[in-house]
């Protein structure tokens, strides 16, 4: 820890006379930096109550009344900060940052372009740091001006700070060229011995370090990182973020960067979830100009999500009662005339079906939904630069991401993606229109299919076209993946679909009976 804190003394103009903050648990190794960072420059710290935490709005007038001058963020949390700054920087007392500190998750570094800032205040030197415990925190750093900030792409972490060792090294600990993926392995001072009580472990992360001296060790992160040309490391994504989907290996990483890259897009999750009975691709998307709102009282609602519409009054009840919402909190819930709510076409994005205490009817109609693309334009993107079978299935908008306690995305928390087809449904009226509604809500787990309704707008891929395919033909019609792709709408697609003639389609029945030996079964049997 000291060599830690004394590393980065010589890189940072750390004063006795700062106010650090101590925002994080115990339990979260930030929280060592945010301890003994201030302790051993002979700096104030300031102790953030936990119920300060729960309201940004709250945290930011705490700031500012105590002239904190070092503060430590996960990035997700210091992007509801940056919402509350901008809305009250020129209303409040203004904050007396010097230096903002990220760790602890991978930062989008053109978010921070979104700091207020002007000719008399320049605002806050940020430093994107990353570590992880097993070597005390913080190993790199980088020193991201708004400059820097809008010409990079990707989570830059930058380089080792003083008495650490970095290295991107492929299966067989070979150093791996500037651009070329691997993974990343750290040696230096604050390396931990290992991990007590568990022997094979420590033996498995803490190997021989075979580019310093003898007996020197180094850790293995799991984390996927790059060097720059620059001279910076480009975090990529964890070795065990892959997901394989229809035999292809994915790197969820790698999709949120593309993803992050498109004009609009915020913040980014991408998982994979089960839906219509086989896992697929799910984007969780924030707009890049989502502005919090202080219909949120810094706890992630909306003025949409609490319309008598989407919550009945005993939900709201006992919600409130599940969050421990304190009687303040209740200024803030108003209500929203629908006209007021920006929305977008149903089909271009799915609504969210939370799973927690509020849920929200159409995450679409979100204010910070308002710089996003539609769904067709985000696919057309992502397949500029990914495969077609990178590119999710599902785009699910959201206010906000929902974070744990100690700051990080909360994935049990994002709701699972409900696929509605488009707003102003029209029903099925023929047979075969509603033969291929059913076929597209079963295929895509849509809840609702009308006349209008695209099948890739609703999720569909080349994959479950094939399936579709298959699905016509036992119905005793004749389709072509070809007509899906030109065709996909349900109207569209029914017009003069053809019956199968001289055919007879069925479901093939188990086949039972003696089969002839195969010539390597009669050579194996004759042994």
């Amino acid at each position: 820890v000291i060599s830690l804190v004394l590393g980065c003394c010589a890189l940072y103009d750390f004063k006795s006379t700062d106010i650090w903050s101590l925002f994080h648990s115990y339990a979260f190794d930030f929280s060592v930096w945010e301890i003994w960072g201030p302790f051993l420059t002979g700096a104030r710290t300031l102790l953030v109550p936990q119920e300060i935490r729960k309201s940004f709005y709250d945290f930011r007038t705490l700031l500012a009344e105590q002239g904190v001058t070092v503060l430590s963020q996960t990035p997700s949390s210091f992007y509801q900060l940056i919402n509350v700054e901008r809305e009250l920087s020129s209303k409040e007392r203004p904050l007396s940052l010097r230096y903002v500190v990220f760790g602890g998750e991978a930062l989008d570094p053109k978010q921070l372009l979104m700091w207020p800032t002007s000719e008399k205040v320049s605002g806050p030197q940020f430093r994107n740091m990353y570590g992880i415990t097993e070597t005390t925190i913080h190993v790199t750093h980088i020193d991201i001006t708004r400059e820097i900030a809008s010409k990079l792409s990707g989570s830059i972490v930058g380089s080792p700070i003083p008495n650490w060792q970095a290295y991107i090294l492929d299966t067989s600990l070979s150093p791996l060229p500037i651009g070329s993926v691997g993974e990343l392995y750290i040696a230096g001072a604050g390396l931990a011995r290992g991990y007590l009580g568990r022997a094979g472990l420590t033996s498995e992360r803490f190997i021989a370090c075979p580019f310093v001296g003898a007996g020197s060790r180094m850790y293995r992160t799991g984390d996927l990182a790059r060097w720059r040309a620059d001279g910076n490391l480009e975090y990529v994504g964890r070795a065990d973020h892959q997901v394989k989907i229809r035999g292809f290996r994915i790197e969820l990483g790698e999709i949120e960067s593309a993803l992050s890259q498109i004009e609009g897009v915020g913040q980014v999750s991408v998982q994979a979830r089960e839906v219509a009975g086989e896992k697929r691709l799910v984007a969780y998307l924030v707009g890049s100009n989502a502005a919090s709102s202080a219909l949120s009282a810094g706890l992630g609602l909306s003025a949409a999500s609490l319309s008598p519409s989407t919550l009945s009054p005993s939900s709201l009840s006992s919600a409130i009662s599940e969050q421990s919402l304190d009687d303040d909190a209740f200024d803030a819930l108003i209500s929203l005339e629908a006209s007021s709510t920006p929305s977008l076409s149903s089909s271009s994005f799915s609504s969210s079906s939370s799973s927690s205490s509020f849920s929200s009817s159409s995450s679409h109609s979100l204010s910070s939904s308002s710089s996003l693309p539609a769904a067709s334009e985000l696919r057309a993107a992502l397949l500029r630069t990914l495969p077609d079978y990178m590119v999710p299935s599902s785009f699910v908008v959201l206010e906000r991401l929902p974070l744990t306690a100690n700051g990080k995305l909360d994935v049990r928390a994002l709701p699972d993606p409900e696929i509605v087809g488009e707003e102003d449904y029209r029903a099925p009226e023929t047979p075969t229109q509603q033969l291929l509604a059913d076929l597209y809500a079963e295929l895509t787990g849509a809840t609702r299919v009308g006349l209008d309704d695209s099948f890739f707008a609703l999720g569909g891929d080349s994959i479950t076209a094939i399936r579709l395919v298959s699905r016509v033909r036992q119905a005793g019609y004749s389709l072509s993946v070809k007509d899906i792709f030109a065709r996909p709408i349900v109207g569209m697609l029914a017009e003069g679909l053809p019956r199968l003639e001289g055919e007879t389609v069925a479901i093939a029945a188990p086949a039972v009976g003696c089969v002839a030996a195969t010539p390597i079964e009669r050579q194996f049997l004759s042994l």
